[in-house]
């Protein structure tokens, strides 16, 4: 039977980029602690292996940010949207000093790597990650940086045949880690362990079947290349719209979670995990999806739990939506059928720029974003000079509905997340 461990500790202290030697001897507790609920350090990771964590550092804040205006540091709650560097310490540490591992790796892409300023080595860095891992004789990499190899999915396959990783995961002596962060995602509900394979991926095939297959496409790859054990990073956590909480919304990182989850089975471990997030697995496709094609169980029933129990724990996080239309006044959502991942992809987009939209409101003026076939245009918007964002292939008939429309192609264009916000920025600093 799968085992998960849940560790968890009433305080915890200093911060996940920002903390004592005293402070990590907690997390280094907690750590060891969750290892040997499930059997041991030396089940996991043998002698003389490469280590390799997997970590979720998708974008660049640590926990501590320097004030602009004053020049002093204070607490910036979206380092949560990365894994915690005590976390990464402590497992590096335990796997050299206690397992004998030749030696451990902290590998990871950025979410948007294609862009310079989305590159791992600055996550890695900004987040604390780097600093900590080296701080106890680990490595850091950039997976783009490394050999990769393609490798066939495991059959049946249900978004993809083929897929590159890195060489190195492919390893038998490799011990793979997936050290996910405990937060939500407007895509998927949660972004656990299975969605935390994205970033292994090339920016090319980021985009496979980042589509409504995209939930399979981590089922696929779980399947086919399972880590040895996933570790949830959940001291810090993330609730709302998630994966990266937004400034001035406070609301979304939890600050005291104080919790660690760990299992042998990365479906069982979210399952697990969404469960002390308040949310049913059921609900939750990757987690659904991967217990149907046997990637593993979700049945608490299947599932041998250790350590503290479900409702010790628990907290009711607050559940994203990828709905966009009517949300926000001050920006207006055209839809016809969308899929749910550019919906979210727009309804992320939306989130981020509520602070423009009672300036273009005042001016009467507003975003238009128009995604999906069969999109009903309302006259007041054909053929004039309105600012028009199409998103994705599905809309392009509509790419030319105004004489000021941006056409963002792709299944699905995340290039849009980036390059959408800079254009309505520079039209609402336009606005007196």
């Amino acid at each position: 039977m799968t085992k998960v461990a849940i560790v968890h500790r009433d305080e915890i202290p200093g911060l996940p980029s920002n903390y004592t030697e005293e402070d990590l001897q907690v997390v280094l507790e907690m750590v060891d602690e969750s290892f040997n609920l499930l059997g041991g350090i030396d089940k996991f990771i043998k002698p003389d292996e490469t280590v390799v964590l997997k970590p979720n550092c998708c974008t660049y804040f640590g926990s501590i940010k320097v004030d602009k205006k004053t020049g002093e540091e204070c607490l910036d709650l979206q380092g949560a949207a990365n894994t915690d560097a005590r976390v990464l310490a402590a497992i590096t540490k335990l796997a050299l000093e206690k397992a004998n591992a030749k030696e451990v790796i902290t590998g990871e892409t950025c979410a948007f790597d294609y862009h310079d300023r989305w590159q791992a080595c600055i996550t890695l860095n900004v987040s604390g990650v780097e600093a900590a891992v080296k701080s106890m004789g680990g490595k850091v990499v950039d997976f783009n940086n490394l050999e990769r190899v393609e490798i066939e999915i495991k059959k049946p396959a249900n978004a993809m045949a083929k897929i590159h990783v890195p060489e190195i995961l492919t390893r038998d002596n490799v011990a793979f880690i997936n050290c996910p962060a405990m937060k939500t995602h407007s895509f998927e509900t949660v972004t656990l362990g299975m969605k935390n394979y994205q970033g292994i991926f090339k920016w090319e095939d980021k985009m496979i079947a980042h589509d409504g297959k995209l939930s399979l496409k981590f089922v696929d790859i779980a399947r086919t290349l399972p880590p040895r054990l996933t570790i949830i990073s959940g001291i810090w956590a993330v609730q709302g719209q998630g994966p990266i909480p937004m400034r001035g919304h406070e609301y979304m990182t939890i600050t005291d979670m104080n919790t660690i989850i760990a299992g042998d089975n990365v479906v069982a471990t979210d399952a697990i995990c969404a469960k002390v997030m308040g949310f049913n697995p059921k609900d939750i496709r990757t987690i659904r999806l991967g217990a149907y094609f046997g990637a593993g169980p979700m049945d608490l029933n299947k599932i041998d739990l250790v350590g503290e129990s479900i409702d010790s724990v628990k907290r009711d996080f607050i559940k994203p939506s990828n709905e966009c239309n009517g949300i926000y006044e001050g920006v207006r959502v055209i839809e016809g059928c969308p899929c749910y991942v550019c919906k979210a992809l727009t309804r992320a987009i939306c989130d981020g720029l509520t602070f423009t939209y009672p300036k273009f409101k005042k001016h009467n003026e507003e975003p238009i974003f128009i995604l999906g076939k069969n999109a009903y245009i309302p006259e007041d918007i054909k053929d004039t000079n309105k600012e028009v964002f199409v998103i994705g292939d599905c809309a392009e008939e509509y790419k030319n509905i105004t004489s000021n429309t941006h056409f963002y192609p792709g299944c699905t264009p995340m290039q849009a997340t980036l390059e959408i916000p800079s254009k309505i920025i520079k039209k609402w600093k336009s606005l007196e």
